[in-house]
């Protein structure tokens, strides 16, 4: 298990990697601020593309997105991010409370999470 807004930060990198200048170009520090409306309109411009913008910005490719996004979850010596650990009060906590006795498998884990939904 691996901390989210690690692998977030990856895949984003690589996006903005893709396209710096859109992010550069934002006003009163938008390209910084995640929720910045110029900050989302790059990340999805540069992910989907965009053949009225002058240069055409082209969509990535499914490897440029899942090669960062599956290298977050290698050893961090690689470039990994770093182990999570579940807080008090965590899914797994919740998992542990209400998962049958004995549960070890982790495609029982992921289905009780998924009922969780």
């Amino acid at each position: 298990m691996v901390n989210a807004s690690c692998v977030d930060g990856s895949v984003v990198k690589a996006v903005q990697a893709r396209c710096p200048d859109c992010w550069t170009s934002c006003p009163d520090h938008q390209g910084t601020n995640f929720p910045a409306a110029c900050f989302l309109g790059c990340l999805f411009e540069t992910l989907l593309g965009n053949a009225t913008a002058t240069p055409k910005v082209p969509a990535m490719t499914r490897e440029e997105i899942m090669d960062p996004f599956v290298a977050a979850f290698g050893p961090p010596s690689k470039g990994g991010c770093p182990d999570a650990k579940p807080k008090a009060g965590s899914l797994a906590d919740l998992i542990a409370e209400y998962a049958p006795t004995g549960l070890d498998r982790t495609d029982d884990v992921l289905d009780i999470r998924m009922s969780l939904w």
